[in-house]
């Protein structure tokens, strides 16, 4: 879920060996005929971190691509109009694609499928002038931006329905750059403030201490956690934000060596992996951030900690995360200095076991989206360091699968549950905790699988 700045794409691999784990770094390339030269800009990734999304050259002109297992290819443009696409973002499996193509009535929001794209038309009273930045996890839900009586307004589309979003304040643009990976909560922003949207109401997320004004650029899945970007005027700068549910909004601490300048521009789908475009002490680069590893600059951790070779490249920014954290895309400038789309993949790294909220008393635990179809966000807040076993079971108490099983420290902790080869039906999940002082605690919660 994306602005319209550079993106770079980063992956975090699998181990190629037990005793050293890999990454890989390559770039996207662009789509034939369009040049000697590649000129391709990446806008989103998959939330599995297999397929990206954004715009290239080919012999029709600038054009949205997808690009997948090494295989780039375009998706064409409206019929009618000035032939000019982009890819801006895509479903979960990156089987739908969303941006805006030019067609008979100007600029205008598409969703594409299966090799199909169609118009999702435009917001009544203005110009004629949409865009569609972001897709649910299912592909069904869209959000974007339109043109209402000359202001541009958030919309959300749903079943060939577009439907404007309140702003902030009456007579203020607005603009919706995310939506939850189920399309209940949309994300976006309004009168100088990150909000969301949920069920048409729509939220202002404040400001940290000396904010002027805020703007997001991605949320989570479960959209609990949003980022973006900071304006303060006194001193001037430039701050990165991350809000979290129940918690507010902190800022993400500066690269060390350059000015306050940074800019949030994406999070991983489990909310804990934050990356963007920092100035740094080599300049302007991209950063990556976690809690538990503080902000870094990302081609420093490509090369000095994997061992990957990128001379000659020139990184931009990140511009879009996998949910799990480990999969990145961006732009930036190759060896020989022309303009191309990266993906980077790193091994599996600690990002999950970190708190993220006060420590309670209390053992806790919550899933959303709940109904779910395909996959859910577990947050479990553990009291103290505890041994702990989390797993899904069916109504007649089968295990069918387990989330986790080990250690966790005192703290809040997010798991993925993949939840789309179960059948249809009510489940339970059961977290069973065993306390280092001494002393076992259950606690379960009742979930619901469609399809």
């Amino acid at each position: 879920m994306k602005s319209s700045v550079f993106l770079l794409a980063f992956l975090l691999p699998c181990n190629a060996s037990p005793a050293q784990p890999t990454a890989e770094f390559v770039g996207l390339g662009d789509l034939p005929g369009g040049g000697d030269k590649p000129s391709s800009v990446v806008y989103d990734v998959s939330g599995d971190g297999k397929v990206a999304v954004g715009q290239g050259r080919s012999d029709k002109g600038a054009e949205g691509f997808r690009w997948i297992n090494g295989v780039i290819a375009g998706i064409g443009d409206l019929p009618n109009g000035l032939f000019a696409s982009a890819g801006f973002g895509t479903s979960d499996d990156g089987s739908v694609v969303v941006g805006f193509g030019n067609g008979e009535s100007g600029y205008e929001a598409f969703r594409w499928q299966d090799g199909i794209i169609v118009g999702l038309g435009d917001l009544p009273g203005g110009s004629f002038d949409s865009v569609a930045w972001e897709v649910s996890g299912d592909g069904n839900v869209v959000v974007g931006s339109g043109d209402m009586a000359s202001i541009t307004t958030a919309f959300r589309w749903e079943n060939g329905v577009m439907e404007a979003l309140p702003p902030l304040l009456t007579g203020e643009s607005s603009n919706a750059i995310a939506v939850s990976s189920d399309g209940s909560i949309v994300i976006g922003s309004s009168g100088g403030q990150a909000v969301r949207w949920r069920d048409g109401v729509v939220e202002g997320l404040g400001l940290p201490p000396g904010g002027d004004s805020a703007f997001a650029r991605d949320g989570s899945a479960d959209a609990s956690v949003v980022v973006g970007t900071v304006f303060v005027s006194n001193p001037n700068g430039t701050e990165a934000f991350i809000w979290r549910e129940g918690i507010g909004m902190d800022y993400i601490p500066d690269l060390p060596g350059g000015s306050p300048y940074r800019e949030a521009l994406a999070v991983s789908g489990h909310g804990l992996v934050v990356a963007g475009v920092a100035d740094g002490g080599a300049g302007f680069e991209p950063f990556i951030w976690s809690k538990e590893t503080g902000t870094r600059a990302l081609k420093h951790v490509l090369e000095a900690e994997y061992g990957l070779d990128l001379t000659g490249w020139d990184l931009a920014s990140v511009c879009s995360i996998s949910f799990d954290g480990r999969v990145l895309v961006g732009n930036g400038l190759n060896p020989d200095g022309e303009r191309e789309a990266w993906r980077a993949e790193l091994p599996p790294w600690t990002v999950a076991n970190v708190p993220e909220a006060p420590e309670t008393g209390e053992l806790t635990m919550s899933v959303h989206p709940n109904p779910v179809r395909d996959r859910a966000t577990l947050r479990l807040l553990l009291p103290t360091a505890s041994q702990a076993r989390v797993e899904l079971m069916d109504v007649l108490g089968r295990v069918v699968s387990v989330v986790h099983e080990g250690t966790l420290a005192a703290g809040a902790h997010s798991f993925s549950l993949e939840t789309s080869s179960h059948p249809a039906g009510v489940y339970v999940l059961r977290a069973r905790v065993e306390l280092r002082e001494g002393g076992l605690q259950t606690i379960s919660r009742t979930i619901t699988v469609l399809h």
